[in-house]
């Protein structure tokens, strides 16, 4: 549950699991000696472990909320290291209620989580509650009793000198420079603590606690994205001049995850798809919930796709239903289609909002017509030998589609005769994939956690990305083409400025589409 190495002898370590505390030693020939720390009959399960400077001694924080003091004995070898104290505040002097204050009121709430040495006589610890205390170890107490010839496992040798409170469970705490602690939350906040003052804890950076779903980039701006994951949705800005990100705001749903995130063409509404079975809209600025469709699928809703008047959805779920929604007053379904078996994981939108493709783990794609003036149906199916994990139209291509797999390959097919007319063999499964509206490259994330941006028309890969710690989920670039965000299973954002040659392919093609337009619609003297 927690390992902690020495400061003087680096050949040892400390560990805790539910068997005990142990000290491991690593001869010269790389073989390991183990020796069980003697707790006698005190039983603990261990949080964290902090070994003091000279190896003297080791703080064990434990799950009741009290700080277990080991004595090493590193040097000399022989002595085995033993249990010296246990050791918590004390219990408050005021009665509240007519109720005695009990033995365990000096033990942190929600265990010790984290200890740090800041002076020659001064911890912090930090517990599960949130709490932050600076406190002094004494050394003048004597051990109560509870009985006779029974003593107490804990004393209250800590006197607390200072403290503050983070509104989140603190899981890590660290020095940093000379006056500053760092500390890290199960929500993924890092705050900033002056040890010093120890007031005004000061928020440095947030993350998603866990796996990101989904990223998308508005057409309407490229200085903000959305994320979504277990329990909310995140709005990001970017600020490109020095390539920082800072989270804006949140939409919060507790209990719930966010399987995937879009933003209609215009930017008004967050369309965001939830494991409730629920299609949700936000406002992006207040975050306010505008819009539900409440049971939009049985189980799951995986993947939506929205057209560009926003006056129709297209979403899959957990049991490959595809369902088609029309928004008159409110949005009513209009079709179900059952023809996949298996999750749902991505819907695409042709440009030209006539046609979806929504690609299912049953190795099919099946390609739908949505022209509003006539039923809903289906076009043409695609079926490979693997899971699909990615699908999109090329924009003003007409026909043409793309594919990615986990079977480590990328497929382009031609829609009105149903063949795949090219195909790319990657070094691993693919687990997503972006095509720009313009531009001449599309971009794909792999298990691994790497990213390649591909060139359109050599078919071959131009630029890799080496980051990720773990499977990319998720990949969107900007509106301008000037940067890639891609995130990841264990929660991490990554901000890629775009090679200069992609930017400079995207404003050349921006230059053509512009001196196109103009000659179709020359001006006029008046």
């Amino acid at each position: 549950m927690a390992i902690a190495a020495a400061k003087i002898c680096p050949n040892f370590i400390v560990t805790s699991s539910e068997e005990g505390l142990k000290v491991w030693e690593m001869d010269a020939r790389f073989q390991l000696t183990v020796t069980t720390v003697n707790l006698g009959k005190v039983k603990r399960l261990i949080n964290c472990i902090m070994v003091d400077d000279d190896d003297s001694v080791a703080y064990c924080g434990s799950t009741t909320g009290d700080v277990v003091k080991v004595r090493l004995n590193l040097v000399p070898a022989p002595p085995h290291p033993v249990l010296e104290t246990c050791m918590s505040k004390p219990p408050p002097k005021s009665r509240r209620d007519g109720i005695m204050p009990s033995l365990l009121n000096g033990n942190y709430a929600q265990g010790v989580r984290a200890i740090v040495r800041v002076g020659p006589k001064e911890l912090v610890i930090a517990a599960g509650d949130g709490t932050v205390d600076l406190i002094e170890e004494l050394h003048t107490l004597k051990p109560k009793k509870l009985e006779a010839g029974n003593k107490c496992p804990t004393q209250h040798s800590l006197k607390k000198v200072k403290s503050c409170k983070i509104k989140s469970q603190i899981t890590s705490l660290n020095k940093f420079k000379t006056n500053s602690l760092l500390l890290g939350t199960k929500g993924g906040d890092m705050y900033s603590l002056s040890a010093v003052s120890f007031k005004d804890p000061t928020l440095k950076s947030t993350s998603h606690p866990g796996s990101i779903n989904s990223v998308v980039v508005p057409q309407v701006t490229s200085e903000v994205f959305v994320t979504c994951g277990y329990g909310d949705i995140r709005i990001w800005k970017i600020k490109k001049s020095d390539s920082k990100i800072q989270e804006a705001s949140r939409i919060l749903q507790p209990g719930l995850t966010c399987l995937c995130v879009i933003v209609n063409q215009d930017g008004s509404s967050i369309i965001s798809a939830w494991d409730d079975g629920c299609i949700r809209f936000h406002a992006p600025q207040s975050g306010r919930l505008i819009g539900e469709i409440k049971g939009a699928h049985q189980a799951k809703v995986t993947a939506i796709a929205i057209t560009s008047n926003s006056q129709r959805i297209v979403s899959g779920g957990q049991s490959g239903q595809v369902r088609v929604w029309d928004k008159y007053q409110s949005w009513n379904l209009k079709k179900v289609f059952g023809e996949q078996r298996g999750v749902i994981h991505q819907v695409a939108m042709k440009d030209d909002d006539l046609e979806a493709a929504s690609v299912c783990e049953d190795g099919s794609c099946y390609v739908w017509k949505i022209d509003p003036n006539d039923e809903p149906s289906c076009k043409i199916t695609l079926q490979t030998t693997s899971k699909l994990s990615g699908v999109s139209f090329f924009p003003g291509s007409g026909t043409l589609l793309m594919t990615t797999g986990m079977d480590r390959k990328i497929t382009c097919w031609d829609t009105a005769t149903g063949t795949a007319i090219r195909g790319l063999d990657t070094h691993c499964s693919i687990t997503s994939l972006f095509v720009p509206r313009k531009g001449e490259m599309f971009i794909t994330g792999f298990e691994d956690g790497t990213i390649r941006v591909w060139s359109l028309l050599k078919g071959e890969d131009a630029f890799c990305g080496i980051g990720h710690g773990a499977g990319v989920t998720s990949i969107a670039m900007g509106s301008d083409n000037s940067y890639i965000i891609s995130v990841s299973s264990d929660g991490s954002i990554f901000y890629w400025p775009c090679p200069q040659q992609v930017v400079r392919a995207y404003k050349a093609k921006q230059e053509e589409s512009l001196q196109n337009s103009s000659s179709r619609h020359p001006a006029t003297d008046r």
